[in-house]
C-alpha cells in the first residue's frame, strides 16, 4: 500500500533534495496504508516533500504559484475537467491559509 500512495502522490530525490522528508512521507504512507484517503491526503497536503515537490515553497504574496492547488484537484481529487479556476484559487487560499492578494 505505501508503493501504491507513492506512485499517486510521487515525490524524488531528484528535486526535492531532502532524503528525510522523502523518508517522512514515506513513513506516513506505512502508518495510514489503510487508513482513510482523506486522512492520507490531509497529511500529504503537510508534507514538506510535497510542498517543495510542487513549488508550494516558492509562493510569494505577488507571485502566487497555483501549482499545488490545480494538482490537489486535478490528480489527487476530482479529475481533469471537473473543477474551475474558482475552485483552484479557493484550494490555494486554503493552503496558504488565507486569501490571495
Amino acid at each position: 500500500m505505501c508503493l501504491f500512495y507513492h506512485n499517486i502522490f510521487a515525490t524524488g530525490v531528484a528535486k526535492v533534495d531532502h532524503y528525510d522528508e522523502i523518508q517522512d512521507m514515506i513513513d506516513m504512507f506505512r502508518k495510514n496504508a489503510f487508513g482513510n484517503y482523506k486522512d492520507i491526503l490531509l497529511e500529504v497536503e503537510k508534507s514538506p516533500a510535497m510542498i517543495y515537490w510542487l513549488d508550494n515553497n516558492e509562493n510569494h504574496s505577488d507571485s502566487v504559484n497555483e501549482n499545488w492547488g490545480r494538482e490537489l484537484l486535478e490528480l489527487f481529487t476530482m479529475g481533469v475537467g471537473n473543477y474551475t479556476e474558482t475552485d483552484v484559487v479557493n484550494a490555494l487560499e486554503h493552503l496558504l491559509g488565507g486569501p490571495r492578494t
